[in-house]
């Protein structure tokens, strides 16, 4: 029989919301099937339960702030902004005009450490895109060369932006401090090591000791796996809630 192995799903590149379904939604497909399953796989899931659900609570409480919306609206518009800088860059790199291409490849070393801003968690996110705008600002030399390219503008409404994402996420944390305290972030690694202990128990369960209820989990949570991969080409336009591979 051939060994059976769960879709390969890099837990750390999934988003908060994105890992806090996947997260309930895996638990969910395994409540049924807990008093049928072996002890193991039961510690499995209950250890799973006890490490996530603070995380689940906590995302599910960011999602329902008044400031999430603009903060989602928000960081979709710096990740459009920082992409529209990124593709400017990487054109005029190619450009025939010697002056253009020399500005476009000291600015792509200059912007080389920000690059992944968007994959960053969101409280990164800002803080780095303001260190950004600051160094960009006060490098004249810089500053020359992105006016030469058209950047300025992107950059100014980049630092708008960003000012505005910053008071309404600091406004978040005040607020959600207020009614529980830890954030989505601090709850994080305690729930994906949980999920990722999980998995191994049940595909190591399945191949060795095989039941009708262990691999109809192993199905249900190998789907759950698939969809989630699927979302994580999307997350560099789709906000989070806050910011392992098996």
């Amino acid at each position: 029989m051939k060994k059976l192995k769960f879709f390969s799903l890099n837990i750390a590149r999934v988003q908060n919301d994105d890992a806090a379904n996947l997260f309930e939604w895996t638990l969910n497909v395994g409540e049924p099937v807990k008093s049928k399953v072996s002890e193991l796989v039961k510690l499995a899931l209950d250890s799973m339960e006890t490490k996530s659900r603070p995380f689940i609570t906590q995302i599910n409480r960011l999602r329902e702030s008044p400031y999430t919306p603009s903060i989602n609206v928000g960081r979709i518009q710096n990740n459009s902004l920082m992409s529209e800088v990124k593709r400017t860059v990487t054109f005029e790199m190619k450009s025939r005009i010697a002056e253009r291409k020399a500005a476009a490849t000291d600015l792509n070393y200059f912007y080389k450490p920000y690059w992944d801003l968007s994959d960053r968690p969101l409280g990164n996110q800002i803080k780095d895109t303001s260190e950004m705008i600051e160094k960009y600002e006060a490098d004249a030399t810089i500053v020359t060369k992105g006016t030469l390219l058209g950047l300025n503008t992107p950059m100014g409404e980049l630092k708008t932006n960003n000012t505005s994402l910053s008071s309404n996420y600091l406004a978040r944390i005040a607020e959600i401090g207020e009614r529980r305290g830890s954030s989505g972030t601090d709850l994080r690694p305690a729930a994906s090591e949980s999920y990722i202990s999980c998995c191994s128990v049940i595909e190591e369960t399945v191949n060795l000791m095989p039941t009708e209820e262990t691999l109809e989990l192993f199905t249900n949570m190998n789907e759950l796996r698939i969809k989630t991969h699927a979302l994580i080409s999307k997350s560099k336009d789709k906000p989070d809630e806050e910011e392992k591979k098996n």
